[in-house]
This record gives structure tokens, C-alpha cells and sequence, in this order.
């Protein structure tokens, strides 16, 4: 059958010092154009743009198997959705922020997202270890649960096709592809080589095709006949492919983005007017088997998060290894030694925060010398022992340090880092305090230098509370209550216009732990007013906490006056909550590193555009 070949061409490629194992392409940025993204076993994850010019790196867990880009909970923005070796599926903002996530209690192989069922309403997909297929909902849900003939390569959903059953396609360790309805019953309709690795469908100049990366680095796009349009070889094993899931049409030349060994590559298809004589994949001849649809398993709560131990942990499953002990660097020139001074050349970031029912503080060491630092050790000298546990994790660095305290790595390498957290655990629902540390290496001329690290002040509460449902008439009674209630207020001024303001005030309050117990909003000539009641109470002391917050602002006019008020059953929590409250409304400081945001940055953030933090390019717009 004669067909029209289509021309894979290279854009661009762009290297890594270790392997890629994941890439997606999508419009992360939120302008007219798909940025290109690449998670690396060096523990980083990188943005390029169509150019393949680098515009962001950020540091991503080498527990992650599994990520893509896309909008899911909403149409006109993408959050970032992730699985890993624990068996946890997370949704993240853009900024970083968790959005939900869910244990599915197996190590997650591969991820998709579309309208499996036909409803309208896009659903993620997720392949296990266990072999079982998992649908979740926008929320995180799950909502479906099937279970493949054996061990699960990768999967995508389709659009409708008279080829197949239904919409999900699955490819198995055996090279067989199977293809789903949505009843659960599963057809096998084409069996490819077994070093075939993954597996994701486009839309491609009017045909449904299939983008298929082998171990041996072969890549082909086939179509629903199973005949080979186009192909070519990267001659690297081949990790992941993904396609372009635009939200915008301004797009309408066609990417797909490769892993293939340490490089990610970004390719564009061309139509031709060439005819080939399509080899087609031989089709199974497979009768219908019927697959009991496995219940849905009861949902975590977003708070809990059992981890799997690495022993339960398939070896089908690549875990990045660490860098050889014995491994020098290779130089092709003996450069002089530059002499630095003490901790010059080293850079040092930290932050923290609430993750479930601990607090993980970041310590991020940066090697930007010539040469390679060894014996890095980062000891906590002090923190605030009357609201935070230290305690002792899994030994994922020496082995011979036991103290929880303790980090020790043998080296970094040049232009390379090392980014330890320590984990704490609160004892009290507000933690607030000063954490102090120092760090000790040899320097290339085996001499021993210190950084005493600039203090770390900790100010957190709404991680650590839990939303009380009451009426507005139990609120009311409780602010009024002057004799178990203890009340604080402060005013500030916001340069965000009223109507907007008030819009962010509900969300932000929703992802802080509050139940909103009544809003309100109207407008008397040209001025808005606005009110929102919340209220919550504490994880460990149980004690409630009540928000009333007010605003008032010119319509049009770009400044409101906001009035936060808080009536609680421990006075020490409402400073830290009026402190945290009034940053998330108007951030003054990066949420990731604690870097004072700049005036002009300041003014791109409050004017709604895309901006990063100078100090670790962390996103500072959701």
C-alpha cells in the first residue's frame, strides 16, 4: 500500500552529563510557544525553548520514572504531574507548589493524559509495576482501575479509531501491544521487537500515529495500519518520547521530543510527496479476553504518604547510580590552580517547607571552582527544639554518619552540586525559630575550609492546620468569645486591583488548610468591598484558629487596602499566620530559596507576568 513517508529532522540537540530518562513538550510558560523539557539522572530538570536555547534549570528528584506537562486541572494553564519509584503520583503549579498527591502503592512506569471515557473531561493514566492501570480524576482520584496480562512498558490514550477497541493503548514488556475499551476487556493488535521501550500517539497532517523509541535507538512513527511513515536512528537507547499537547492554536508545526542516552533532542516532522510502500507491523489475530475491572482502592488522604522500601522495588525500573568512588575527572589541559579566597567559588541556598507531617529543610551546595571539593560535610547546629524533632532518614549520602543532624558526601565535582534536606518533625502547630548550620570541605590543595551558613528563620503554621467546618452563625460566636479567644489584626496595602485580590483571597486560603466559612463581595458606586470568614484548628494542640479578612479597593485602580484580623486559642499563632497570609498575597520573598525579590521583579510579579527568581530560578508566578 503506497503512503506518504514523513521526514524526521534533528531542530537541535542538547547533552547532559548524565542520562535523560523523561521529556515532555508543552507551553509551560504560558506565551504563544511549547517550551521542551528534559529530566536528567544528574537530578535536574531543564526548560528550552524552540531554539533550544536553555531558559530555566531547577533540581528534580532521581526518584521520578515518570512526568509530563500539561493542563489537568483547568484548560489555560499546565501543572506538572509526576510518579515515582514509591508509587506516588504528584500534581505540582508551576511554581512548585503541591497541588494534591495520591500513593498508589506500586512504583509508577508510565503516565498519559485524555478523555478515556468519552465524557469530555480528560482523565490521567497511569501504568504500575504491579501491572494494574490506574485512571485518576483532575482531583487526584481514583476513578477506574484495570489490570494488564503482565509487565507494563508504557501506555497512551488515542483518539476514537475503527482499528480499535477503545482508547487506551499498552505497551508490554513482551513488545506486545494491547489495546483497551473502556469496560476493561483488551484486544492485542500489533507485536513489536521487546527491546521496544515506549510508546506515545499523535495526530500527525490528518493521521493517528504511533511514536515508538526502541533500546537500540530506532525511532518510527507508524500509523493505525501498523506501516512505518517515517524513521530514524539516534543510535542511543531511547528512554521517552513525547508529542506537543498545545492550549493555544498559534502552533502548527508538529514536534515530538526524544531521551535517547544523555541527550534530549527536539525533532520536527515534515510532510513529503514521497510514496513508500508501507512495512507494516504484523497484527495479532488475538480474540477478545475479558478483564474484570479491578475496585478502586480507598484514597489517601493528600497528607499521608507511605513510602516503598527500595527492596520492593522492581530492577525493571532504572534507579540512577551514584558516580563511581574511583572515577576522576578527565582533563585535556593542566590548568593553573586559582587561588581562592575562604568560600569563594562555593555557593550555598537553603530553604523549607511543610511536606505531609514533616518539615524538610534544603541545604544546596554549589561547586563553581576549576576543580572538585571532597569530604563536603553540612552539620545543623542549632534549631528550635521546642517546636521541631530532628530525625534520622534513611542514610542516602555516608553511610558511616548516624546522626541526624549530619550530611556527608565525598565530592562534588566541578560545576556540579549536592543537595541534602533534613527532616524534621513539628510538635506544636506553629513552628517558628532560627536553623543554623556550617559546612566543612577540602579544597583542591587538601586544605580544610568552613561556611558558616547565614541563618535560617522558620515562620509556619498553615501547613500544619486542617480545615474545621462550622455555620457563620458558630463563627460569629467565636469571635466574639473575647475570653478564650485572643485577637490580633494588622492592615496592608496591596498593589493587586480589588476585584482580583479578592478572587486569590478565597484560593489562598483554600490551599492553606482553611475552611471558608462565608464570602462576600459587592459593589457601592465605583468602590468594591469584600469579606472572607475562614477557620481551621491545629494538627497537634487542636486549638482553633478563626480569619477574617476585609478588603476594600477603586474599581480599575491597581492598589486595595486589606485587613486581616485572626482570633485563635493561642496567641502565638496569629503573627506567623498574618506573616505567611500577607506574603502569599504579596510575596516579598522567593517561596523556594528565601531570596529578597528585587523592586523590578517585584513589578513584573504584581503586573502577572512570568518571572524567576535570580537567585535559584525558581518560578515566582503560579
Amino acid at each position: 500500500m503506497l503512503k506518504n513517508k514523513i521526514k524526521i529532522q534533528v531542530k537541535w540537540e542538547v547533552k547532559f552529563k548524565k542520562p535523560v530518562y523523561s521529556c515532555s513538550i508543552s507551553n509551560i510558560l504560558g506565551d504563544d510557544l511549547p517550551e521542551i523539557i528534559g529530566c536528567s539522572f544528574d537530578e535536574t530538570m531543564r526548560i528550552y525553548n524552540l531554539q533550544g536555547k536553555q531558559i530555566m534549570v531547577s533540581e528534580f528528584s532521581s526518584k521520578i520514572t515518570t512526568f509530563l506537562v500539561a493542563p489537568i486541572t483547568n484548560d489555560k494553564n499546565v501543572e506538572i504531574l509526576s510518579g515515582d519509584v514509591n508509587g506516588i503520583v504528584r500534581l505540582l503549579g508551576k511554581q512548585g507548589n503541591l497541588i494534591w498527591n495520591t500513593n498508589l502503592k506500586s512504583p509508577i512506569i508510565c503516565s498519559d493524559i485524555g478523555d478515556f471515557f468519552g465524557n469530555g473531561i480528560n482523565e490521567i493514566i497511569l501504568g504500575l509495576q504491579n501491572n494494574k492501570l490506574i485512571f485518576l480524576n483532575e482531583k487526584g482520584q481514583i476513578i477506574e482501575v484495570f489490570k494488564a496480562p503482565n509487565g507494563i512498558k508504557d501506555c497512551t490514550i488515542i483518539e476514537n479509531s475503527e482499528n480499535f477497541l477503545g482508547k487506551l493503548i499498552v505497551l508490554l514488556k513482551d513488545g506486545k501491544v494491547i489495546n483497551f475499551d473502556k469496560n476493561g476487556r483488551w484486544q492485542e493488535v500489533f507485536q513489536l521487537n521487546d527491546d521496544t521501550i515506549c510508546i506515545k500517539y499523535n495526530r500527525i497532517f490528518e493521521n493517528q500515529i504511533l511514536i515508538i523509541g526502541n533500546k537500540s535507538g530506532a525511532l518510527k512513527l507508524s500509523d493505525f495500519e501498523g506501516y512505518i511513515l517515517g524513521e530514524t536512528s539516534l543510535n542511543n537507547k531511547i528512554r521517552s518520547v513525547n508529542r506537543y499537547l498545545p492550549i493555544t492554536d498559534n502552533i502548527n508545526n508538529k514536534f515530538i521530543t526524544v531521551a535517547a542516552g544523555n541527550s534530549l533532542y527536539l525533532f520536527e516532522l515534515f510532510k513529503t510527496n514521497k510514496k513508500i510502500e508501507g512495512t507494516s507491523i504484523k497484527k495479532s489475530k488475538k480474540t477478545l479476553t475479558d478483564i474484570t475491572s479491578v475496585k478502586a482502592e480507598p484514597i489517601l488522604s493528600n497528607q499521608t504518604i507511605n513510602y516503598v522500601t527500595e527492596e520492593h522495588i522492581d530492577k525493571n525500573i532504572e534507579i540512577p547510580q551514584t558516580q563511581e568512588e574511583n572515577e576522576q575527572p578527565k582533563f585535556t589541559q593542566r590548568k593553573k590552580i586559582k587561588n581562592y579566597s575562604h568560600g569563594e567559588g562555593v555557593k550555598v541556598q537553603r530553604g523549607g517547607q511543610i511536606e505531609g507531617s514533616k518539615y524538610i529543610f534544603k541545604v544546596k551546595i554549589v561547586n563553581e571552582r576549576e576543580y572538585n571539593i571532597t569530604d563536603v560535610n553540612i552539620q545543623i547546629l542549632s534549631y528550635p527544639e521546642q517546636s521541631l524533632t530532628l530525625i534520622q532518614e534513611k542514610a542516602e549520602y555516608d553511610s558511616r554518619i548516624t546522626n541526624p543532624d549530619r550530611i556527608k558526601i565525598h565530592k562534588i565535582t566541578k560545576e556540579g552540586f549536592f543537595s541534602p534536606r533534613f527532616i524534621f518533625l513539628p510538635k506544636t502547630d506553629c513552628v517558628k525559630g532560627t536553623i543554623r548550620a556550617v559546612i566543612n570541605f577540602l579544597n583542591e590543595s587538601d586544605e580544610v575550609e568552613t561556611i558558616i551558613m547565614e541563618p535560617y528563620e522558620i515562620k509556619v503554621i498553615c501547613g500544619l492546620l486542617q480545615p474545621n467546618p462550622i455555620t457563620v452563625e458558630e463563627f460569629e460566636k467565636f469571635s466574639q468569645d473575647i475570653i478564650n479567644f485572643q485577637k490580633v489584626g494588622e492592615e496592608i496595602e496591596v498593589l493587586i486591583e480589588a476585584s482580583q485580590l479578592y478572587e486569590k483571597l478565597v484560593v489562598i486560603l483554600e490551599t492553606k488548610n482553611f475552611f471558608i466559612v462565608d464570602t462576600e463581595k459587592k459593589m457601592i458606586g465605583d468602590k468594591l468591598f469584600g469579606s472572607v470568614k475562614a477557620f481551621a484548628k491545629g494538627t497537634y494542640s487542636k486549638n482553633k484558629l478563626g480569619l477574617q479578612i476585609t478588603l476594600t479597593g477603586i474599581k480599575n485602580s491597581k492598589k486595595s487596602l486589606l485587613k486581616i484580623e485572626t482570633f485563635s486559642q493561642d496567641i502565638d499563632m496569629s503573627p506567623a499566620l498574618i506573616n505567611e497570609i500577607e506574603n502569599s498575597i504579596a510575596p516579598k520573598k522567593c517561596p523556594e530559596c528565601n531570596y529578597d525579590i528585587p523592586p523590578e521583579l517585584l513589578r513584573r510579579l504584581l503586573q502577572g507576568k512570568v518571572t524567576y527568581c535570580e537567585n535559584c530560578g525558581a518560578s515566582l508566578l503560579d
